[in-house]
């Protein structure tokens, strides 16, 4: 949840006075309510409180908003169990919403929502080194050579939920494993509890739906570990991005 009780944005009080001083020049209205949600009723539903909210904004306020940015939570399936976003539904539920307040407001220019990692986490892949495989007080561990900090933005889970994980090496039969980063801390834990090849120091490990919240909101910098290198499929071929970073890793 992004609304509510939390320091994001204003409440709608707060905007209204906002709204209300004509110094400001004030284009439009922007809301977000949620995050990664994965049922059509739910995101329309949202969607409409903040269509909503900017018609009630424009009435208190005499406000006319050339733009409305009506928030997302366009979610993608990232653990097992979850289904796809159904977006033909959601295209149905959206479409008579949308249209009465483009009715409504023919000087709104632009109504628009944020699609955010529904476009591009299933376009990227982290791939990771094995370093060691050792047994602590009975459980299996997997070291990388890349982890939190360079995919760290996913969630909270510190590992409890995972997305699909494949292994590039010689299949050894299989057993359960965590696996962990190279940071000097417990929270370096990508995926606990996951049934792997049985992996050896020089196989691959790939963490998919790893193409948006990966390096980016990751702490490339601790312990100085840097972040990752990104290559990019373009035009058929393979090209090493300079990034933003400044220090590609290994």
């Amino acid at each position: 949840s992004m609304g509510g009780w939390t320091q994001f944005g204003v409440d709608s009080a707060t905007a209204a006075r906002l709204l209300s001083v004509q110094q400001v020049k004030i284009d439009g209205l922007h809301g977000f309510l949620g995050t990664r949600i994965l049922d059509p009723r739910i995101v329309a539903e949202n969607l409409k409180k903040m269509v909503d909210e900017a018609d009630l904004m424009e009435k208190k306020t005499a406000r006319k908003f050339s733009f409305v940015d009506a928030g997302g939570g366009f979610g993608v399936p990232l653990y097992p169990g979850e289904s796809r976003l159904d977006m033909e539904t959601l295209g149905t539920l959206l479409k008579p919403i949308f249209s009465a307040y483009l009715k409504d407001h023919p000087w709104c220019e632009k109504l628009a929502v944020e699609s955010g990692r529904f476009l591009t986490a299933e376009a990227g892949v982290m791939v990771a080194r094995v370093l060691d495989v050792k047994k602590v007080h009975g459980r299996k561990y997997v070291l990388l050579d890349g982890g939190i900090n360079s995919i760290g933005g996913r969630d909270a889970f510190w590992g409890a939920k995972h997305p699909p994980i494949a292994m590039v090496g010689k299949r050894r039969g299989e057993d359960i494993y965590t696996i962990c980063g190279p940071l000097c801390t417990p929270m370096d834990r990508l995926a606990a509890n996951a049934l792997l090849p049985n992996p050896r120091a020089g196989d691959l490990i790939k963490f998919y739906l790893a193409g948006a919240y990966c390096p980016t909101a990751s702490p490339g910098r601790f312990l100085s570990r840097g972040f990752p290198a990104e290559i990019i499929y373009k035009n058929g071929s393979l090209e090493l991005s300079g990034g933003i970073w400044g220090d590609n890793g290994g």
